[in-house]
């Protein structure tokens, strides 16, 4: 099992990489995460995100100056960018526009949201927050995207957020609209469920500055608990757009299997070594399984279920 003090001792170099500024190291880091398995969501969720939460802090606190946290940013960001180049989708995936709103001066969750779904195959518009609402209307009405997800920073750029949504919903044809981001989890009185639109409209209460907050539009899904867009019901709610009645060929069965082994496996915190380990196995073979290139049998198929402690139906689910 993955050694919770090694995570944090990558994470603390990761930082210490951001705070001086070394990209080299940095990179270093991330190269290493990968080389041991543990992905690409892992990597995003565990050191980018905790990393950037802690210098976000140091610079709150008066430790560091804004250009050292914008530094850090931006080596997050461009380490980012080099990932983004292997994350290819399909023909017919799903289209989204990922937005923030003007007055919102923080893109980065935005831009993780976005790179998430790329990594789940969906093609991806990604808008920063310096466009003009009639530019992304009209940007929006050209790609006719499945979905528009829009990321919410700072608590004061809630209410623009649902003038986004209001406006995009006056329109003919509008697709459906996501809200998600630390400003909604810290504003929703109710954070114990993700709303979806046909559940109980007064789950949707907001509160901005202990300021009662009543919304004017209608978004699709709201990603309301701590778990952002990565809860049960939002996997659930974004997977429906992968088009559920097209026919799925072996390829694509052994993709999914794969995809939910590694999901499951970094969930649990453990590396391909580990799981290779615990299921009597090679790595070489695991690793070729998660990337839905071997045909596995149903006695391999066995052994990794029974050490990630999983059913093989939820593994081929």
């Amino acid at each position: 099992m993955k050694n919770n003090r090694s995570i944090i001792n990558i994470k603390d170099r990761y930082t210490s990489s951001l705070l001086d500024g070394n990209l080299q190291d940095a990179f270093a880091c991330v190269s290493y995460i990968l080389a041991e398995g543990w992905g690409e969501k892992f990597l995003y969720k565990k050191i980018f995100t905790e990393s950037l939460r802690e210098i976000g802090e140091m610079w709150h606190n008066g430790e560091i100056s804004i250009s050292h946290e914008n530094r850090a940013s931006s080596i997050t960001l461009e380490l980012m960018a080099r990932l983004r180049q292997s994350y290819i989708p399909k023909d017919n995936s799903p289209l989204v526009v990922v937005t923030t709103p003007k007055s919102d001066s923080h893109s980065t969750g935005a831009r993780m949201f976005a790179d998430f779904l790329l990594m789940d195959g969906w093609k991806v518009d990604f808008i920063t927050n310096q466009v003009p609402l009639f530019d992304l209307k009209k940007f929006i009405q050209e790609r006719l995207p499945d979905l528009v997800a829009i990321s919410v920073t700072m608590d004061s750029s809630l209410e623009e957020c649902d003038e986004i949504t209001q406006s995009l919903q006056s329109e003919g044809k509008v697709p459906k609209i996501i809200w998600g981001g630390p400003a909604i989890n810290r504003s929703i009185i109710d954070r114990t469920t993700d709303y979806e639109k046909n559940d109980e409209p007064k789950v949707l209460n907001f509160q901005i500055k202990n300021i009662n907050y009543q919304i004017k539009s209608s978004p699709d899904f709201v990603c309301c608990t701590s778990e952002f867009f990565e809860s049960n019901k939002c996997s659930k709610f974004l997977t429906g757009f992968h088009h559920a009645n097209a026919k799925i060929n072996l390829d694509q069965t052994l993709e999914g299997i794969g995809i939910k082994i590694k999901n499951v496996r970094t969930n649990l915190g453990l590396s391909q070594t580990e799981l290779a380990n615990m299921s009597s196995m090679d790595r070489a073979f695991l690793s070729s399984v998660e990337n839905g290139k071997r045909n596995l049998s149903i006695s391999a198929l066995h052994k990794i279920s029974d050490a990630l402690n999983i059913s093989i139906n939820e593994l081929m689910n």
